[in-house]
């Protein structure tokens, strides 16, 4: 078993987004199967003002224990390898297949760090907890109290018997808690913005516009691996419609800095519709990159619909790809929720 799950880690989400993906063949190998597929759990993470005494003490404790590991270069001497390149609103995942294998939740040792950049630096913003475990029985005890959200990957570990279960753990602020799958914060983190408050994210127009902006800065700074793929695969003509929208997202953040710094919402909320228009239009050109793979759109639309908060489109759209089943949409089966003693 050991040899194999690098393979379906390690393989790489390029190969499962890139090459097998656009092809649209019939249903592909193991591996790439695996990889591309996923089914998930709908509770809600707690918010951290909720937590436990001691589920904060095992956040502290995460934090400390990772404190060493705080840049990718000591990530990878620790035995950590980068995966899945930029995954949406969760960063670079750095995995130690070991302790995927090993079934042992321990607070201190995460099996994945997620690294994104915060104000331009690559930045430690939080770990994962990922371990084959067997189907249908309780995910490991996990953190303190119910506020830890499990989600099981089925597909990812194609073992009779066992699915991939991981939840993740925030070591920076997530509007829905430190246990969100997803942290639409990321995007602004990294420009230095002001991310927008969860109260606004809840608000279904001005949530989707505050979204739509957080696309176009991680269009223009950390781009998603289907993006970066389709790029590559693009070539010149793309690039060359591309560059023009990423270099003016990237001249609009200093301008859009300024404006919270002077407490201009007027040339604030004028400069988020620019960058806005700006996003969209990449979104477009990668759209229409490949007109021969209709489904390169699709996956572009699922990535999209990551951001905007509108499910975990892609990997959905993937696993029925995958799995023989295009255009439908996999069932969604969450673990049973660990107990505590």
């Amino acid at each position: 078993m050991s040899s194999r799950l690098p393979l379906l880690l390690g393989a790489g989400a390029a190969l499962a987004l890139g090459t097998l993906a656009v092809r649209a063949q019939p249903p592909l190998g193991t591996a790439a199967a695996a990889l591309a597929a996923a089914a998930h759990g709908h509770a809600h993470p707690a918010p951290a003002d909720s937590l436990t005494a001691r589920a904060r003490a095992q956040l502290d404790a995460a934090r400390r224990a990772t404190a060493a590991l705080s840049t990718p270069e000591a990530a990878r001497a620790a035995g950590f390898r980068p995966m899945f390149g930029q995954v949406p609103l969760q960063g670079e995942h750095y995995v130690r297949v070991d302790r995927v294998l090993s079934g042992r939740f321990d607070v201190a040792e995460p099996s994945v760090l997620m690294f994104a950049p915060v104000a331009g630096k690559p930045t430690l913003v939080g770990v994962a907890y990922a371990f084959l475990h067997p189907k249908d029985s309780v995910p490991p005890a996990g953190f303190d109290g119910a506020g830890d959200v499990w989600h099981a990957h089925e597909r990812l570990a194609p073992m009779p018997g066992r699915q991939l279960v991981m939840m993740h753990a925030w070591f920076v602020d997530a509007p829905e808690g430190p246990f969100a799958r997803y942290n639409p914060w990321l995007p602004y983190l990294a420009t230095g913005l002001t991310p927008p408050s969860a109260a606004t994210l809840a608000d279904s127009a001005a949530g989707e516009r505050a979204r739509r902006l957080g696309l176009a800065l991680a269009g223009a700074t950390t781009p998603p691996l289907l993006f970066e793929y389709v790029a590559r695969q693009g070539g010149d003509s793309l690039r060359a419609r591309v560059a023009p929208h990423r270099d003016a997202i990237t001249a609009l953040v200093p301008r859009l800095a300024a404006a919270e710094r002077a407490g201009d919402a007027a040339a604030r909320t004028r400069l988020a519709d620019e960058a806005i228009r700006h996003g969209d239009a990449l979104v477009a050109a990668y759209r229409d990159a490949i007109p021969a793979r209709p489904l390169v759109r699709r996956l572009v639309d699922r990535t999209v619909d990551e951001f905007l908060g509108r499910g975990h489109g892609i990997e959905e759209e993937l696993g029925a790809l995958f799995s023989g089943r295009a255009g439908e949409a996999v069932p969604s089966t969450p673990p049973a929720h660990h107990g505590h003693p």
